[in-house]
């Protein structure tokens, strides 16, 4: 079997001979963004953003950040803001996420984790995260008890931002990886 660079390098080869270096997107992303779980089986086709066509073209303009649990960095929401002029962030979450399932895993990921990775190294990361406990460990990884909650909490932190204008509409979704079904996410009455 080849290994992955192999495989990508083959890849982009063939992505090479079939698309129209003039149907490549150029444009920055701009106006919009969704944050997003790096879930592979969340497809964005489910809340119109097209997947690239096999020319290479496609006609979305809108920056995706994906990250673990739609947890966005800060660093990528101030480019996103700043840099292609985002004015709607929209956080998709999605049912069977790792995090939720972290949220009650927390010491098995540690067994894992102490099996793969020399016990020095653990006790070094988990003192570098300031981790002694299960619960510290919980809030470093940004486990969430639910799907909705996570998504909710995302929201609510982003619009803590000292950056984030009160203008940037933020908004929730959670997508259903089994239905393809997305619901929206409302917030309690302040």
């Amino acid at each position: 079997m080849a290994d992955w660079i192999t495989e990508a390098i083959e890849a982009n080869a063939a992505f090479l001979s079939r698309v129209d270096p003039e149907r490549l997107s150029r444009e920055p992303p701009t106006r919009r963004a969704v944050i997003t779980c790096m879930d592979s089986r969340i497809n964005l086709e489910a809340i119109g953003i097209p997947s690239f066509a096999a020319d290479g073209h496609s006609d979305s303009r809108i920056a995706i950040i994906r990250t673990a649990g739609a947890r966005c960095p800060e660093r990528s929401l101030f480019v996103s803001l700043f840099k292609a002029d985002v004015e709607e962030i929209l956080v998709l979450g999605h049912t069977e996420c790792a995090l939720v399932a972290a949220h009650t895993e927390i010491a098995s990921i540690v067994e894992v984790l102490r099996a793969r990775v020399d016990g020095r190294d653990v006790d070094a990361f988990l003192d570098g995260i300031g981790a002694s406990s299960d619960e510290d460990i919980s809030r470093w990884l940004g486990t969430i008890p639910g799907a909705t909650e996570g998504v909710l909490a995302q929201m609510e932190a982003i619009r803590s931002l000292p950056f984030v204008s009160q203008e940037v509409a933020v908004r929730g979704l959670v997508y259903d990886v089994d239905t393809g079904v997305v619901h929206p996410v409302e917030e309690p009455a302040r």
